[in-house]
């Protein structure tokens, strides 16, 4: 089972700031840069890593190109300021061990203070429409093949860059759920985010509510 980390990020020269992230795994770098221009790199800890410098904006597209240059079985979404547990490997390779009809795995993060970033259930559980709509991208592994199959990606409408904000985690884990993936949480740190994510992140306002508004009305039409 090979394990691979999806990063996002915006006007970096090099991969130089992998060393922060304790990056654990290959991984695809998708950032939002001055040129267009792909290159093969190894990280300091020899890991393989596909460095993709774009002209295209917005956190969705980035996503969606990482996930089409991903190679590996099982990936991780996670932006240019995430810090992975020193076991991140481990822990994800034994979710699917563990749950081997898994599609896809949430877990938990720690805070910038090193506390969980809200109140997470003790216990695993298989989600549903209510409780995928807690969890964020950077929680979450999946299945490359499972979501390719039912094509799924984020929706440009959502995210950073797009029309609304927030709400591109909640639709992209929603989807699955509708699209009979089979989508698990287990009660595991797997990192910890920065203070500009967890700011985002947790930054209950006007434009939070409205994007995760909107991203439900798009999951479920007029029920929302």
């Amino acid at each position: 089972m090979l394990t691979e980390t999806l990063i996002t990020s915006k006007g970096k020269k090099d991969i130089s700031f992998l060393d922060g992230m304790n990056l654990r795994t290959d991984a695809v770098v998708i950032n939002q840069g001055e040129t267009d221009n792909k290159k093969l790199c190894k990280s300091s800890s020899g890991k393989k890593v596909l460095f993709i410098d774009t002209l295209a904006r917005g956190l969705s597209r980035s996503r969606n190109a990482a996930i089409i240059n991903a190679t590996s079985d099982i990936c991780s979404l996670c932006d240019d300021g995430f810090i992975h547990a020193d076991n991140f490997e481990r822990i994800i390779e034994e979710a699917y061990s563990a749950y081997p009809d898994a599609d896809v795995i949430t877990f938990q993060n720690l805070n910038p203070k090193g506390r969980r970033t809200r109140r997470y259930h003790s216990q695993p559980y298989k989600h549903n429409y209510l409780t995928v709509m807690s969890a964020t991208a950077d929680e979450v592994a999946f299945r490359v093949e499972s979501i390719n199959r039912v094509c799924q990606r984020f929706s440009l409408d959502f995210g950073e860059g797009g029309s609304f904000f927030a709400g591109d985690d909640t639709l992209f884990l929603l989807e699955c759920v509708k699209k009979d993936l089979r989508v698990y949480y287990i009660p595991v740190v797997i990192g910890t985010i920065s203070n500009s994510t967890y700011k985002k992140n947790y930054a209950y306002n006007t434009e939070y509510f409205v994007g995760k508004g909107a991203a439900l009305r798009a999951a479920f039409d007029f029920l929302a």
